[in-house]
């Protein structure tokens, strides 16, 4: 079984680039000293709806939000599709805007939907065009942000982000 699952990963990948497809993925990396919940604004409603920018209201029923909890020094996939980066953007940022909500795990323990939609308890949105992805972030977005996310719109703003979670390197 063990040469198998060696064999399946070594030729998945072989077979994947001979057909021109590459599976690629935004990820979200936990710099932080605290656990983290991330979601990107595009699967707020259970599935892909391509996202609402520059609505960034969090959406009245929390229900179908799926947060996955990110320890410190982990990273979580956001989202990702087959084909190159640029296909996966334009899939995911039709509006050129993608929108990534990340949650203190402990807001999430300790208040309930409603409190977090109108008190918008978020520790950092994200507001990520394809140039930003593309130049600033690449396809591992770090939480805090980092000193090439300065100019990156985000709320709240970097310096209140940085100064309440520290920075990314």
């Amino acid at each position: 079984m063990k040469r198998l699952l060696i064999l399946l990963c070594n030729i998945f990948p072989l077979v994947l680039t001979g057909c021109g497809y590459i599976a690629r993925a935004i990820f979200l990396r936990n710099n932080s000293t605290i656990v983290i919940a991330a979601v990107p604004g595009c699967t707020f409603y259970g599935s892909i709806d391509k996202g609402n920018y520059p609505d960034t209201l969090l959406p009245e029923n929390g229900n179908n939000i799926s947060f996955d909890r990110i320890n410190k020094g982990d990273r979580a996939f956001l989202l990702g599709r087959s084909g190159n980066l640029d296909v996966v953007l334009d899939w995911f940022l039709p509006n050129d805007t993608l929108s990534i909500y990340v949650f203190d795990s402990d807001t999430l323990d300790v208040y309930n939907w409603n409190q977090i939609r109108e008190g918008y308890k978020v520790a950092v949105r994200y507001d990520l065009t394809k140039e930003d992805i593309k130049k600033r972030t690449g396809e591992v977005i770090p939480f805090p942000p980092n000193k090439k996310m300065k100019r990156v719109h985000m709320y709240p703003p970097y310096e209140e982000v940085i100064a309440k979670y520290g920075k990314s390197e």
